[in-house]
């Protein structure tokens, strides 16, 4: 992960800013010390870069904390679908989360499950393909896409059936897609209830 992921630009401006104006502290504090003069009045100062460093520092392990929070809240949902109180939980967390600068492929791959769980299917998609395209083995990346593919099938193969009931090769194709995503836990109806599988 990026030392700078998950921040805003005013954020890693803060941050950059505040190392910067630290060191330069240090330098006018040793300067002053060597030449032996009065050094008190620049230690007050020192609040301001700490200030500038702490805030930015701040976000960003909000940022990581909520990627394991979001990933447990989604689980959460998995497990009650049908829970309201989780949604919005989950809801909640996705808006903080998504809204937040990011290339890590596990925080954007967490998003997307959650995303996905939620029925955001776009926005899944947006981020699963950029937790692919950084890192193209994240195993957790390639099983939603997996998950989302059959999601896709099933909902395609279903609403061809129900157009042409009597079409013997869109049956086959329907049941073997089931078969796929049995350990899947998706419904035929194209609604993912809970994920099985590894992580």
């Amino acid at each position: 992960m990026s030392l700078f992921d998950g921040l805003y630009p005013y954020e890693v401006v803060f941050l950059i800013l505040g190392a910067l104006f630290f060191l330069l502290l240090a330098v006018l504090l040793v300067l002053l010390v060597v030449r032996g003069k009065s050094y008190t009045g620049t230690l007050a100062f020192f609040a301001i870069p700490i200030v500038m460093i702490g805030y930015p520092s701040i976000q960003k392990i909000s940022f990581q904390d909520g990627a394991v929070t979001i990933e447990k809240t989604t689980e959460q949902l998995q497990a009650a679908p049908t829970d309201a109180a989780v949604r919005s939980n989950l809801e909640k967390q996705v808006a903080n989360l998504a809204s937040r600068p990011t290339a890590d492929p596990a925080a954007l791959t967490n998003i997307a499950k959650a995303q996905f769980a939620l029925g955001h299917r776009a926005e899944a998609e947006t981020n699963v393909q950029k937790a692919l395209q950084t890192s193209p083995a994240l195993p957790e990346a390639v099983a939603l896409r997996q998950r989302m593919d059959t999601d896709s099938a099933l909902t395609t193969l279903t609403s061809q059936l129900a157009q042409h009931p009597n079409d013997a090769a869109t049956k086959q194709k329907l049941s073997d897609t089931v078969a796929q995503a049995a350990p899947l836990k998706i419904t035929p109806s194209g609604t993912m209830l809970v994920w099985g599988g590894s992580r």
